[in-house]
């Protein structure tokens, strides 16, 4: 899956009905409008006179972003099928995200802001960037090569950006087996760094198109079902990632995971 985009002064992010993508997808919205196509699916923006780029989608999941905040972390697929929302400013420079349910009514909404960019293709178990690593020998789990806190004395807690995949200490610990009682689900951390690779990621690559880490900013998820949560915030010159997703419950049951896709509608206002 290749990303179309094309480079404009503000760039951002939230898409368009279609089918669920097999991985990341980064949809841009910009101002002026620009198209994103993934695998076959094309996200194409609307601008308002006061600036204002809106995107609607119906992918949403009840329990994608909400997910994000629980130790074992949320699958990327389900915030929006895989798509994220980016944008680019050139400058210093105000901007207003809006995120509101469309169909059903009581879809509630919820979304996390980062610095930088997630690679196109990347999803929760790449090779380079794995999501519960094991032993090739003995399938136990082994430290994560690229999520593993750098610090050998290091005390892990739940959702922050390190990942213990080999005492599993976040999750719930090991079993009398070895294994972990509970895996991680996914990579997407709600409110913290994270990091995602696709398969053209190799050993000892740099961050950059292949693998790379976004850092967390702020959240919106306080309004409750069928209301719109909003941010406004001042951000630098650089490139920005949004994660939308529903925040009705976390994915913990099935009654929750079996629950509808709903269409809902991201809104970001550059002045």
């Amino acid at each position: 899956m290749k990303t179309s985009v094309i480079a404009v002064s503000a760039l951002l992010l939230v898409g368009v009905a279609g089918t669920a993508q097999a991985h990341v997808c980064n949809v841009v919205l910009s101002k002026p409008a620009v198209t994103t196509t993934c695998d076959d699916v094309s996200y194409t923006p609307t601008v308002a006179a006061d600036g204002t780029v809106s995107i609607t989608d119906a992918q949403f999941t009840g329990y994608g972003w909400a997910a994000g905040t629980t130790p074992t972390l949320g699958d990327t697929h389900t915030l929006d099928g895989g798509a994220f929302y980016v944008f680019q400013l050139s400058k210093r420079q105000a901007v207003t995200i809006s995120f509101v349910g469309v169909s059903p009514a009581n879809f509630d909404a919820a979304f996390s802001l980062y610095r930088g960019l997630l690679p196109d293709d990347g999803h929760d178990d790449a090779a380079f960037d794995p999501l519960n690593p094991v032993d090739p020998n003995t399938f136990l789990p082994i430290a994560s090569p690229t999520d593993a806190s750098p610090y050998p004395s290091h005390h892990y807690v739940p959702l922050e950006e390190f990942r213990d995949t080999l005492n599993y200490s976040q999750t719930g610990g090991l079993g009398a087996d070895g294994f972990p009682l509970h895996p991680f689900v996914g990579q997407f951390n709600a409110i913290d760094n994270w990091s995602l690779a696709n398969e053209s990621a190799v050993p000892g690559q740099a961050p950059g198109a292949n693998w790379s880490k976004i850092d967390f900013l702020q959240y919106a998820s306080c309004k409750g079902p069928g209301l719109k949560e909003s941010l406004s915030v001042t951000l630098p010159a650089g490139d920005y990632t949004i994660a939308a997703g529903g925040a009705n419950c976390d994915g913990s049951t099935t009654t929750c995971t079996s629950g509808p896709l709903y269409s809902a509608k991201m809104s970001v206002r550059f002045p």
